[in-house]
């Protein structure tokens, strides 16, 4: 569980660094294949992150690809907001909207782990899950 917190934690870490970094928005999105972002399924399923240089909101073959991540084994990650496919950062590091996840072993919100990030950008963790599934 600590592993697969600290690897998405991690990732939207390296996604606002990189937007800074390079002056352009940098996005994580679900993905399922590693290759492409996914509209439907969950966080747990995998995730990308990639520099979005044309700001689209897709990440297409001409992008860079940063960072991807196989799906989780056995745990649960989900976005409080279930139509949370993507999360942007934009080239100053700040984000549009607030996100929330939780990494979860089982139902126990007890065992879980709460991942926020506000309008800043940056993102914080907390022992204990808002929800699991």
């Amino acid at each position: 569980m600590r592993t697969a917190s600290h690897a998405f934690y991690d990732s939207l870490v390296l996604a606002r660094s990189e937007a800074v970094k390079n002056n352009l928005p940098v996005a994580v999105c679900k993905s399922a294949n590693n290759s492409s972002c996914a509209t439907s399924g969950y966080w747990d399923g995998g995730w990308l992150v990639y520099i979005d240089a044309d700001a689209d909101g897709v990440f297409d073959s001409s992008e860079s690809l940063l960072q991807s991540h196989n799906a989780l084994s056995q745990l649960t990650l989900r976005a409080t907001d279930a139509d949370l496919d993507q999360v942007v950062y934009q080239a100053d590091g700040t984000q549009r909207i607030a996100a929330n996840f939780n990494v979860c072993i089982d139902d126990d919100t007890s065992r879980g782990t709460n991942i926020r990030i506000g309008l800043t950008g940056r993102p914080s963790t907390e022992k204990g899950a808002t929800v699991c599934p």
